[in-house]
């Protein structure tokens, strides 16, 4: 844009192996190549034909070829090794008969869907001189088709131990398609030829990609060590960005510039965020891969995400920076899963807890995760930290995710942000490619804050349970003109030998806005605490920003929709007639959620029995169940309704017509238990209704619209009244809060040095201030044509070119003058926004030396335009 007249110038899990195995060994990082076996593998994949082709070339440690014993290794029961082994008189055992020596348990050998070949390679003087190099050689199938897999009632997900299909190719350590030699690490080096239109994607670094003969050649090398090697492949387009020394990939099944621009711009932040919080980013790339089902994997160096995962607007802030810090957690430092996976809920804790909290929202998210342990965990469900491997139930997510995440978040309160980062890089330094456990942890953490942490440990990571906390008196007495004493008194309620906290608790003054914030130390069942205060308080509140892991009591959370999906009995009861869905659809919407589930599911008949069950929780289904009345009556506490034409709540007021609801109530007989309704206007929403109300569980109630169905509304009911909050004063308002920040905040979108070069050239001497006709000026305009050239941008000038020229009757000395606007194009590729344009602008001439407008006793000066506009030349 030319510019005579210049005015001032005024940001989804982690699964090793995707199955229930870890194969890790500890092992020091300045040894991986002397001491791990690697494989230099070449692939040739026949998508259409479920078929692989394999050559892999093996180098064993020379302490395992020394010991002149029989060489084993496992591969896929699908796969036939095709050659002898220089060396070596094979052996084939058609199944495995001890998985112990391949870190693989009896249960998976006889429950997996993978049926395993173990070969034994005997040392044969015969066959040839045996060697620490193995050629092998095998080819055949490997095609799981997916099956679906549920947690409670409907809620399910789709998975498969490996597949080679049309659609895509996933293969990880599960598959088992790389010879397995031993319980270790390896480091690999991967080539990969497909047909010409797909791509593929492993760990590390790609080293070639390039098409021969019409075939795809794709080389990732992956000298770090890892626990297996995953083989990704379809129909990708590909984009990348470089961020530093690490490089940002998107691989989509579609392409999506826009998409891809979200992911690669998130990458880069997240990536910038976590090396400034632990400790270097381990590997050189990141990647986002779209599978073709949905899934929510994390591997090392990059991320499986399904394609509808992918396009949920909140992933971007949630699930995929968990995955991007699974690369420092996990995918780096290895877990020791036989002392219990730490790493979920430490990753837990800095992504989805740090992300809500720097969105003020940390004190929602931890009652959140209080609330699935009280609904989920009861008895035999509950377990200590260090029988934790991996997610398979609501009861181990809330153990394994929750009590974990909590745990990291009291342990930070406890030393204090700046040590507690400085054990999370303490630990990250000395375990880097590792396998570490929570002894590591501890001992991280005791030696940067100095104290011996094992009780904090021990406590929370061995014992099973929860604190039970109840504020058991409360008394103040004024003492004097000056004051008095406010004594308060905790109980520990929960059976078995006290906890030891530092239990939170403000104090809201009358006429103070700001609540005062104290603590109570307890070792015992009971704590006392007396405080001096210099007037009466009008509100005490025990740990009321949730920063305790304890088991909440009913009235300080409202039921919820989890209450009932966690209870260990529930009951289903179907409705006699429903004129809007019909008796029919109901009964299969009850087998949906009752499969499975015999054991602690019951289905019943309204008119079979004389009241609802009083020892387990209920789902009452149907618009015309005679006992739907009996839920809806209590609706009244929350100010709440429901008649025949409208659901009404304190924040949604929707028509019955065309819409489906859920909610829960409490059980007035018995607070822990709960009682819910399910009602549809018609029979076609509720298959969609029963697969996805599972996922719903932290509400009290939910709204969808049409046969989808759509979510449209959903929310929790208020709470009144806690067993850890006492009001002695009129006004009943908690006193505010100084807000915590987060241990850490997004890097910016933009790379400030970066930035900062294209101004320093734009307002350097050598540019003159970029003058209307000076030579000054064409350099400014050759740089942006230069950079609009690399960012991919197509020409949109004149003529196929850059430039759009045109002449100016009256430039410098009163002269002619030949201008040029440098024009790039970006395509967009909606075809209803055809001839649709948005102009993104900043001017690259600047005064020179005073021309046309000068300040008096500037004239002849050199005026740079840093500000105007080679910063707004830079941003662009």
């Amino acid at each position: 844009e030319h510019k005579s007249e210049c005015p001032p110038s005024p940001l989804f899990c982690y699964r090793p192996g995707m199955t229930t195995l870890a194969l890790v060994v500890l092992l020091s990082a300045s040894s991986v190549s002397a001491d791990l076996p690697h494989h230099d593998v070449e692939v040739r994949l026949d998508p259409a034909e479920h078929r692989i082709e394999v050559a892999d070339r093996v180098t064993l440690p020379a302490s395992t070829v020394a010991s002149a014993e029989p060489l084993r290794f496992v591969l896929h029961a699908g796969l036939e090794l095709l050659e002898p082994v220089a060396g070596y008189r094979v052996q084939t055992l058609e199944q495995l008969q001890d998985g112990s020596r391949y870190g693989i348990n009896q249960e998976y050998v006889a429950e997996s869907d993978v049926k395993l070949k173990e070969y034994v390679l005997v040392p044969d003087p015969e066959a040839g001189q045996a060697g620490s190099t193995l050629e092998l050689r095998y080819r055949g199938t490997i095609h799981h088709p997916l099956v679906e897999e549920s947690q409670e009632y409907a809620r399910s997900f789709s998975r498969s131990p490996g597949l080679i299909d049309e659609q895509g190719v996933v293969l990880s350590g599960g598959s088992w398609w790389l010879p397995q030699f031993g319980e270790g690490l390896i480091t690999f080096r991967l080539s990969v030829d497909l047909p010409e239109e797909w791509d593929a994607v492993s760990q590390g670094s790609r080293t070639r990609h390039e098409v021969v003969d019409g075939r795809r050649r794709v080389t990732w090398d992956s000298p770090e060590p890892m626990d297996e090697a995953y083989l990704i492949a379809a129909r990708f387009t590909e984009y990348a960005r470089p961020a530093g020394e690490v490089t940002a990939f998107a691989f989509l099944r579609e392409a999506d510039a826009n998409l891809a621009a979200k992911y690669l711009e998130a990458t880069v932040q997240y990536i910038e965020m976590y090396r400034k919080l632990i400790g270097p980013y381990p590997y050189d790339k990141f990647a986002l891969v779209e599978n073709f089902w949905d899934t929510g994997y994390g591997m090392p160096s990059f991320t499986l995400l399904g394609p509808q995962i992918i396009r949920f607007p909140f992933i971007l802030h949630s699930s995929y920076p968990h995955e991007i810090l699974h690369n420092w957690w996990g995918n780096s430092v290895f877990v020791d899963y036989e002392s219990g996976n730490w790493c979920e809920g430490l990753t837990a804790y800095m992504a989805d807890h740090l992300i809500r909290e720097g969105q003020r929202r940390g004190t929602e998210y931890r009652r959140d995760t209080l609330k699935k342990y009280r609904n989920f965990v009861r008895g035999e469900q509950d377990f200590p930290l260090t029988d934790f491997r991996s997610r398979h139930s609501s009861a181990t997510e809330a153990v394994g995710y929750g009590k974990s995440l909590m745990l990291w978040h009291m342990l930070r309160l406890q030393l204090g942000d700046e040590t507690f980062v400085r054990g999370l890089t303490r630990f990250y330094r000395e375990n880097r490619f590792r396998k570490a456990g929570f002894a590591d942890l501890e001992n991280s953490f005791s030696s940067v804050a100095g104290e011996d942490l094992s009780g904090f440990f021990e406590q929370w990571v061995e014992r099973t349970g929860a604190p039970d906390l109840r504020l058991e008196s409360l008394d103040w007495k004024q003492t004097d003109e000056s004051g008095g004493d406010l004594t308060l008194v905790l109980h520990q309620f929960q059976p078995g030998e006290a906890y030891r906290l530092v239990v939170p608790v403000l104090v809201t003054l009358e006429g103070e806005a700001q609540a005062r914030e104290h603590s109570l130390t307890m070792n015992g069942k009971r704590g006392t605490l007396t405080l001096r205060l210099p007037r009466k308080p009008s509100r005490v509140d025990v740990d009321p920003e949730f920063d305790l892991f304890r088991r909440l009591d009913p009235s300080e959370i409202p039921p919820s929709l989890g209450q009932v999906f966690g209870a260990e009995r529930v009951a289903l009861v179907l409705p006699a007639a429903d004129e809007r869905a019909g008796v029919e659809a109901w009964e299969q919407f009850a087998e949906s959620w009752a499969s499975g589930e015999e054991d602690s599911v019951v289905v019943l008949q309204e008119n079979e029995i004389d009241e609802l069950p009083v020892d387990r929780a209920v789902w009452v289904l149907g618009s015309d169940n005679h006992w739907a009345s009996s839920v809806r009556t209590a609706l009244g506490e929350f100010d709440a309704g429901l008649d025949d034409d409208r659901l009404t709540t304190g924040e949604a007021d929707l028509p019955r017509e065309d819409h489906s609801f859920a909610f829960v109530v409490r059980d007035p007989a018995d607070p822990d238990l709960a009682l819910g309704w399910v009602g549809a206007d018609g029979a076609d929403a509720l298959p969609g209704l029963a697969r996805k109300l599972p996922h719903y569980g932290k509400y009290s109630y939910v709204a969808f619209s049409g046969a989808e169905p759509t979510n449209v509304a959903k929310g929790n009911w208020p709470v009144s009244g806690s067993p850890l909050v006492r009001i002695l004063g009129d006004d009943a308002r908690r006193g505010e809060l100084l807000a915590r920040e987060p241990l850490a905040a997004l890097a910016p979108v933009f790379d400030p040095q970066r930035l900062m070069a294209h101004v320093d050239y734009l307002a350097s001497e050598e540019l003159e201030g970029r003058g209307v006709g000076s030579a000054g000026l064409d350099l400014a305009v050759e740089y942006v044509v230069q950079a609009f050239e690399e960012a991919g941008l197509q020409p949109g000038g004149e003529d196929g070119g850059w430039f759009q020229t045109w002449s100016e009757p009256d430039g410098p000395d009163g002269q002619p003058v030949t201008l040029r606007n440098v024009v790039g194009l970006l395509p967009g590729t909606n075809p209803d926004w055809k001839g649709q344009s948005v102009v993104v602008g900043a001017h690259i001439d600047h005064l020179g030396r005073g021309w046309p407008d000068v300040r008096t006793g500037e004239e002849g000066k050199l005026h740079p335009g840093a500000d105007d506009n080679a910063s707004g030349v830079a941003v662009m």
